[in-house]
């Protein structure tokens, strides 16, 4: 996995250029007026903590000078302090997050890189909201527009949530996300980023469904000739 996914997610912590033109809603759907957008995020919300435990397949499209990557693994999270995002194809990687610690496996150069946030609590629950879907946390930093698709035949809607970074940002802050989801969905469906510069990434996530607890070892990465580097992140 690329260094400069776990910098994103870094600098969702810290501050914030000129934000994207509004969205617009696609073919079906309407724009939700802030009342509906507030009680749909609480709804979100208290979904994502009646389930904290969910597996899901990850499949990531990264769109770049020598054309269209793609990269497949697995997701498991444990809301909301843990995350691993392990990858299998093309090649092993992954990335995890547990409790006050990113690390990030680069088998390549045998080594976890790890950015300790033990000293920057703010950040720190910043970035899991990010990750773990506590979109209503992320509201400082981005504008936000939800669109929602009615379902037919007895189907559930569709959401789509649109951040958009403010005026004044970080330029390593992502420039838009874009989620999809499910109305009641554990997860989202697909994730798209869109940064200021560098390559546009879309996350898939299929056959999403509740787990029990995981156990710390299926958490766990590579530690065998493995060298650890630690960098402590403070609060400023």
């Amino acid at each position: 996995m690329k260094r400069g996914f776990v910098l994103s997610l870094f600098c969702v912590s810290i501050g914030m250029i000129a934000a994207a033109e509004p969205p617009a809603p696609e073919a079906g759907e309407r724009e939700l007026s802030a009342e509906e957008s507030e009680k749909t995020l609480r709804a979100m919300g208290e979904a994502f903590k009646a389930h904290p435990y969910v597996r899901a397949i990850i499949k990531a499209e990264v769109e770049d000078l020598a054309g269209k990557r793609v990269e497949e693994g697995e997701l498991l999270l444990e809301r909301p302090a843990r995350m691993l995002r392990k990858f299998t194809k093309p090649a092993a990687k992954a990335w995890l997050l547990d409790g006050a610690q990113i690390s990030e496996y680069a088998p390549t150069q045998k080594t976890i890189f790890v950015k300790d946030f033990s000293n920057a609590p703010k950040a720190l629950a910043r970035i899991q909201a990010a990750m773990t879907g506590d979109i209503k946390a992320l509201e400082p930093l981005f504008a936000m527009h939800i669109f929602l698709k009615p379902g037919g035949e007895g189907k559930s809607s569709l959401l789509r949530v649109v951040l958009d970074k403010k005026t004044g940002a970080s330029r390593r802050l992502h420039k838009r996300i874009q989620a999809r989801i499910v109305e009641g969905g554990l997860f989202f469906d697909e994730i798209h980023y869109v940064p200021d510069e560098g390559d546009e990434v879309t996350e898939r996530f299929s056959e999403i469904k509740e787990i029990a607890k995981p156990s710390d070892a299926d958490f766990a990465l590579p530690n065998e000739w493995i060298e650890r580097k630690v960098e402590k992140i403070e609060e400023n």
